[in-house]
């Protein structure tokens, strides 16, 4: 009796061991390094994972990348990009089944910084087993070398700053609102922010903010703006062009940028009446309007009759016509905004 339960004890016991020992991954160990730096705020990372044995790995190998919260994966082969929240893992690469003792595998993940602290410019790359694809970890024989953290390198680049400037469409004796954009793109604190502008007196920031802290990934704008009033019609004027400057303290120098931008009339559309064209063996009336202020409505008339009629536009202008006749218009060349005579037939 006493064997017979040895012997079932033993029965039991063994299949255990066995199956715990299933359990048991191979030995497997991680490098990484940068191998490439496409922009100084981009980095692609090689992450080697290799089998130290015994045997091949008895299972399915795999990666997880976690990015530090600090980078955006721009690309990742071969991987799957997660964006659970509160998730420590941001991607999971399997590396297959069955790879022999002694052999490696490498995945490349291409990154972008998107933070402003580079303390944080950091990715950790972790290896393990698992029972099948996508599966949960099954252990690793020596957990000490199974994850790595490789530095992205990134430096604090240079100050500097962007202006962008947003001219309205003018409309004589109206006001118009201008706006100016500067965008710190430099990794240092930009201070006293100040635009000037000869067309348009004391731009004001927006919020009332003079500064622009430092962006390493998405860049940071602040904006100004900055109302005029544009004066009276004066025969053959111009659009004024805005020389427009935005100056800076950073880091103990002063930054400058310069930029210019014309602005663009709008007229309002004066019906300049009636006027009637034989074209084909047949008399048409046509309904002409003009929305440019130097030219009267007779003269429209007649430049828009004879283009019609000789299919020849003056000199200085385009003329069209589309629909069989049906809409016509002249305009000077180049076409530019709504500067242009057009007659459309009643």
């Amino acid at each position: 009796m006493r064997a017979l339960l040895c012997a079932l004890a033993l029965a039991l016991v063994l299949p255990a061991t066995a199956s715990a020992q299933t359990f048991v991954a191979q030995d497997l160990s991680i490098a990484g390094a940068v191998v490439a730096s496409p922009d100084p705020l981009e980095r692609t990372v090689r992450f080697t994972v290799t089998n130290h044995g015994p045997g091949p790995v008895d299972g399915y190998a795999y990666l997880t990348v976690e990015r530090l919260l600090a980078t955006s994966i721009l690309a990742a082969p071969g991987c799957t990009v997660r964006t659970v929240v509160g998730s420590p893992i941001d991607a999971r690469c399997e590396l297959g089944a069955g790879i022999p003792e002694n052999e490696s595998r490498s995945v490349d993940i291409a990154l972008r910084f998107t933070g402003n602290d580079l303390v944080r410019d950091q990715i950790v790359g972790t290896a393990g087993v698992a029972s099948s694809t996508g599966g949960l970890p099954v252990g690793d024989r020596d957990g000490t070398n199974n994850q790595v953290t490789v530095d992205l390198g990134l430096v604090v680049p240079p100050p500097s700053m962007k202006l962008d400037v947003l001219v309205p469409r003018l409309q004589h004796g109206t006001q118009a609102r201008i706006l100016y954009l500067v965008t710190n793109t430099g990794g240092v604190p930009l201070t006293d922010v100040r635009v000037t502008d000869d067309g348009c007196a004391s731009p004001q920031s927006s919020n009332g903010v003079t500064t622009i802290p430092p962006r390493l990934g998405p860049q940071s704008t602040l904006s100004f703006t900055c109302i005029a009033t544009t004066p009276a019609h004066r025969k053959g004027e111009k659009p004024h062009v805005h020389h427009v400057v935005a100056t800076a303290q950073a880091g103990g120098q002063v930054l400058r940028s310069e930029q210019t931008a014309a602005g663009r009339y709008v007229e309002p559309v004066r019906q300049c009446g009636s006027f009637a064209l034989a074209r084909g063996g047949k008399r048409r009336t046509y309904d002409a309007t003009t929305a440019h202020p130097d030219v009267k409505c007779k003269t429209a008339r007649r430049q828009l009759a004879r283009c019609l009629r000789r299919h020849k536009a003056p000199e200085g202008f385009t003329c069209r016509t589309y629909a069989n006749g049906k809409l016509a218009y002249l305009r000077p060349k180049p076409f530019t905004g709504a500067d242009w005579l057009r007659a459309a037939r009643r």
